[in-house]
């Protein structure tokens, strides 16, 4: 897909063409199929032409759905599907995961000097139980 209609109202407006299109070749049909019996065979002929033509149109239409479909979905998986947030959201969302990064990094430099404390206390009172004994 082109990167410059990966956006929402690109992909909108793609959306809004193909159900037009499939809206507009559904009521041809049914127009063409509801038109008086009381014809020539040349008239009937032409008018099954259309009917089938409007056929062919409606699952062309119907195909390009199923590939739109299909393409947001990849987009949506791999990443590339962007059309719910603003740069604003992005750059909150990267300040609240860097200040949760350094909430870590505290918390693990908290957690390894508080286990050198311990493993000294358990190493002092190791060394007392040798001198007790």
């Amino acid at each position: 897909m082109d990167p410059s209609k990966r956006n929402a109202a690109a992909l909108h407006q793609r959306v809004d063409d193909i159900c037009d299109n499939l809206t507009n070749h559904f009521a041809s049909i049914f127009a063409a199929a509801s038109r008086p019996t009381d014809k020539t065979l040349a008239e009937v002929a032409q008018n099954e032409l259309r009917i089938r033509e409007e056929s062919a149109a409606l699952v062309k239409d119907a195909e390009d759905l199923i590939t739109l479909i299909r393409e947001l979905k990849e987009l949506w998986l791999f990443g590339s599907l962007n059309t719910l947030t603003d740069p604003g959201d992005r750059q909150a969302q990267e300040e609240k995961a860097l200040k949760i990064a350094a909430q870590i990094e505290g918390l693990m430099k908290k957690a390894t000097s508080s286990d050198s404390v311990a493993d000294e206390a358990v190493k002092n009172e190791a060394k007392g139980d040798e001198m007790q004994s």
